[in-house]
């Protein structure tokens, strides 16, 4: 998986992955063989392209070789004719390149699944000598498509210095992306094709376009590539797995990440969900050196370039403090991480309207998986009150004790059930917040990626499909949030007072290239018993094509009395009655001058905890298994969290 282990980060780090994980194949060939194949196209006048095939052939030969490439171009997932040169050409010993044109009439375009078709061509190339006799053959899926970089509108030079709008044939590309946490399994062997479709399929139901694969894990075998290119996902792509780490100073480190680097840009540069490459992930900010992590990444953009058109970053965030110290703007690209490690400092409106980058490269909130899936891996005697197999498995109870106060406005310890379904609504809502706030400043912002949209192995962390592929209640708002057309209230506070006037700006963020007219908003607000209460209607003008705006605001009284929730849905349709959006908020009837004094002290426990203990050192929740210095050891009963075994 590269030169160090792939699973660097908040988890797993004990364990080293070894074994094959991409496919491996024996070639027999006599004296020639085709080791790579760049398809690029360059769209044309009349709806024709031209097509570029570079073919690389080995010639293993000790004297020079007169063989004809024929290189024929046809749709693979549509019908069209064949598009077909043949030419002539000398083999020398050793690595031979040749390019041939070939022009495509009609041609067919690729889209991300949200702007278009996934009009897809295969490129098929032979080597032959004389008449019958073939010498290799290599088949090459790719799209025609023309992807650029456009800087994104509202920020100085001094500001923000690199493009961040990805472009794809004209049609701006606004990325809905989720971070990819590895495989589907960790044990390589478990990763099965058939979770992979699953996988694929469940972002694509979720409304993400594109999938973030960074530096904590490998690049992906070929048929997820494959599934990205049929499923219209685009990839955002860490190149190599680096992260979080100081990088060897020896060149011949060096030497080989460069060659691997090579290797991994050849093997993905023919697919049309390829949208960015990327260097290294996280690493500035944890460096011993980070002026030689950086110049090592700078260098390793260079080495890449002739071997592809794709737009490099060399580290992400690119606007992180040291970055910053470092020469980068202050406005590039953040990890909107801060309200997960805020622990309580700041509600989820006070830290993310703080926020103004071109691209969030993260958001991270974590939650625990369905009940159901946790008692596949958690022992029985250990399920409630938890045991330290919930420690093994990461679960830090601080945080999420603070994030359901938050957000459900109550730490839901009463049971498992009731803290497992409030984690998950508090991941929900919050990364609910923050992509929306994000979607409406399009297009300054050009880019939201959730961290994470998966994980590999059971866990108590960052996925909204958890390891056994089973969807969360936080899945459920990622997908109202990244809906290509939203409908979006855009509101000051979460907490509001009986019958005080609930007031909210009414937003709609179009990524898609149509007009949608005549439209009218239903708004209903409903109590905490589910029942519709209120109900408002607006009237929209027309929306624009790839749009962000405000159309009107939204002023309701609130239901219910202290202590409860309450519930805002809307319903957008267009003239005809279709429904084009809908959306669903989880609001609170509560007191924030007794409440958010209330959430900064439950923080507070938790910063001073982790202070003590460490942050990664989850067995401290468990008594007997961390000493008063906060070094973990063995008890010799079963442990319980104290803050639950006192509340029962």
């Amino acid at each position: 998986a590269g030169k160090k282990p792939a699973w660097h980060g908040d988890y797993w780090t004990s364990v080293v992955p070894m074994g094959i994980w991409k496919p491996v194949r024996l070639e027999a060939y006599d004296a020639a063989k085709i080791s790579n194949l760049y398809v690029k196209s360059t769209q044309g006048e009349k709806d024709s392209a031209e097509v570029q095939v570079q073919v690389e052939v080995e010639h293993s030969g000790s004297q020079a070789q007169d063989v004809t490439l024929n290189v024929g171009v046809r749709g693979e997932n549509f019908e069209c004719e064949a598009f077909i040169e043949e030419i002539e050409v000398t083999l020398q010993p050793g690595t031979n390149t040749f390019t041939v044109p070939v022009q495509v009439q009609d041609a067919k375009l690729w889209y991300p699944w949200d702007l278009g078709d996934q009009n897809l061509y295969v490129a098929n190339v032979i080597v032959s000598q004389g008449d019958d006799r073939m010498l290799d053959a290599r088949r090459e899926l790719f799209g025609i498509r023309e992807l650029t970089m456009e800087m994104n509108p509202g920020y100085t030079t001094d500001e923000v210095e690199n493009p961040w709008t990805v472009m794809i044939n004209g049609k701006r590309h606004f990325l809905r992306s989720g971070t990819w946490g590895g495989p589907p399994d960790i044990f390589f062997g478990r990763a099965t094709k058939e979770k992979y479709e699953e996988l694929i399929r469940l972002a694509k139901q979720a409304n993400l376009n594109n999938l973030r694969i960074f530096g904590w894990h490998p690049t992906e075998i070929p048929y997820f590539y494959e599934l990205c290119n049929r499923a219209g996902i685009t990839v955002w792509q860490d190149i190599l797995p680096i992260a979080s780490l100081s990088l060897p100073k020896d060149e011949a480190f060096k030497q080989a990440i460069f060659a691997d680097a090579i290797t991994v840009v050849k093997d993905l540069r023919n697919h049309p969900c390829m949208v960015i490459l990327e260097g290294g992930e996280e690493i500035l900010m944890t460096a011993s050196d980070p002026v030689h992590n950086l110049k090592l990444m700078q260098e390793l953009g260079e080495v890449v370039k002739p071997y592809t058109d794709l737009h490099y970053i060399p580290v992400s965030p690119l606007s992180d403090e040291i970055a910053v110290e470092l020469g980068y703007k202050p406005k590039e690209s953040v990890h909107a991480n801060g309200q997960f490690y805020g622990e309580g400092r700041k509600t989820m409106e006070e830290y993310y309207r703080e926020l103004d980058y071109a691209a969030v490269s993260e958001l991270a909130i974590s939650s625990c998986p369905n009940v159901e899936s946790i008692r596949k891996f958690i022992p029985p005697g250990e399920l409630w009150p938890p045991g330290p197999s919930w420690g093994h498995h990461w679960t830090d109870f601080d945080v999420l004790r603070t994030f359901n106060f938050e957000v459900v406005g109550s730490q839901a310890t009463g049971s498992m059930e009731e803290f497992v379904e409030a984690s998950q609504i508090s991941q929900g809502v919050i990364f609910q917040f923050g992509l929306e706030y994000f979607r409406r400043r399009k297009p300054r912002s050009s880019a939201t990626c959730i961290c994470h949209y998966i994980t590999f192995a059971p866990d108590m962390k960052w996925g909204i499909v958890d390891y056994f592929q089973q969807t969360k209640k936080s899945y459920d708002f990622v997908r109202l949030a990244y809906q290509p057309v939203l409908v979006s209230l855009d509101y000051p506070k979460r907490r509001w007072l009986p019958g005080e006037t609930f007031d909210a700006e009414l937003w709609v963020v179009n990524d898609r290239y149509e007009i949608y007219a005549g439209c009218t908003v239903k708004v209903e607000v409903k109590n905490a018993q589910g029942e519709v209460v209120n109900t408002e209607t607006v009237q929209l003008e027309d929306v624009a094509p790839d749009s962000s705006q405000q159309y009107a605001r939204v002023n309701i009284k609130v239901p219910g009395k202290l202590g409860e929730q309450f519930f805002m849905d809307l319903e957008m349709a267009d003239s005809s009655g279709a429904v084009i959006s809908e959306n669903h908020y989880v609001m609170l009837v509560a007191d924030e001058a007794v409440d958010l004094p209330e959430l900064r002290r439950i923080g507070a426990e938790a910063i001073e905890k982790r202070t003590i203990y460490g942050s990664s050192n989850y067995l401290r929740y468990f008594e007997g298994f961390v000493n008063e210095k906060g070094e973990a050891h063995w008890g010799e009963t079963l442990p319980v969290v104290k803050e639950f075994r006192d509340s029962h």
